[in-house]
């Protein structure tokens, strides 16, 4: 049984949750592709693909999606986001657009090694 003091805590954290929402959290992916002239290892830094690690919005849903980030690198543009009822759908779907993407940028450097 909670004590009057600890009702009046639980209380307050209730106010200040609704006049301070926090950020949720997100992971995001590191996209590296393997270069055929060098045999080094690029990293693309023009896109992100992540997924929230905790229900976000309204809706209380985890999303995946993908960001399309500037030459500066202080601008990130949302390219796609998806919502899912569970967190590991959303890390599924994050993998599988990274998946494709690392796909589609390995054979755009194998053009170019051929040419």
């Amino acid at each position: 049984m909670a004590t009057p003091g600890q009702r009046a805590l639980h209380q307050v954290n209730a106010i200040l949750a609704k006049m301070l929402p926090r950020q949720a959290r997100f992971r995001y992916f590191v996209l590296r592709y393997r270069d055929p002239n060098t045999g080094g290892t690029h990293t693309d830094k023009r896109y992100a693909f992540g997924w929230s690690t905790e229900r976000v919005g309204e809706e209380q849903k985890f999303y995946a999606f993908i960001y399309r980030i500037t030459k500066k690198g202080c601008n990130w543009k949302i390219i796609r986001k998806v919502g899912f009822g569970k967190r590991r759908v959303a890390k599924a779907r994050a993998a599988k657009w990274r998946d494709q993407h690392q796909e589609k940028m390995q054979k755009k450097l194998q053009e170019q090694a051929e040419a």
